[in-house]
């Protein structure tokens, strides 16, 4: 993921039976320690983005699901491939219009940038935190989130501004 705010990308299991395509850049991207995160991926936390629901598509197959109720309050569809596990897509209770979306999960996760740390109360001692990315013991307020979100579109406007005119560089170059 060269730049992950370009375009489409796309993303799905481990063994292809479920794939997905995002058509916008993501809301915000994080780190989730809590409870709920860690046994899903049987690890310290959830590296994920949230995009909006509209412009996630499932391009193949149809994953199982979980539903249970989160360290938030409220309730957690988690997505994953019956076949092989791999998690794939979050539905939120506390945010209809959005889901998570593990980065591990794209094609190419090398782009994803989390910008904070999200129910840091549940992390395990051992667990590794970015000392440099701002800290929830549980979740952000909502004003808090609002001001994330629009600081990470601006940041993907930018990024995408740069690669517009990179391109078009490249382009009248070779052209």
């Amino acid at each position: 993921m060269a730049d992950p705010f370009v375009g489409t990308y796309t993303g799905g299991c481990a063994c292809g039976r479920v794939r997905y395509e995002i058509r916008e850049p993501p809301r915000v991207a994080f780190s989730c320690y809590c409870r709920a995160c860690q046994r899903y991926t049987g690890s310290a936390c959830m590296s994920a983005m949230l995009v909006p629901a509209r412009a996630f598509t499932l391009t193949r197959g149809e994953p199982a699901q979980y539903r249970s109720k989160g360290d938030s309050g409220f309730e957690i569809t988690r997505c994953f491939c019956g076949h092989c596990g791999s998690p794939v897509v979050t539905r939120l209770g506390r945010l209809p219009d959005e889901v998570g979306v593990p980065a591990a999960s794209l094609d190419d996760p090398s782009g994803f940038k989390p910008t904070m740390n999200l129910f840091t109360a549940f992390a395990q001692p051992w667990a590794p935190m970015n000392p440099e990315l701002r800290k929830f013991e549980t979740a952000p307020s909502r004003r808090v989130r609002r001001s994330v979100a629009r600081a990470h579109r601006r940041a993907c406007r930018a990024t995408d501004s740069i690669a517009r005119a990179t391109f078009a560089r490249a382009g009248a170059a070779s052209g």
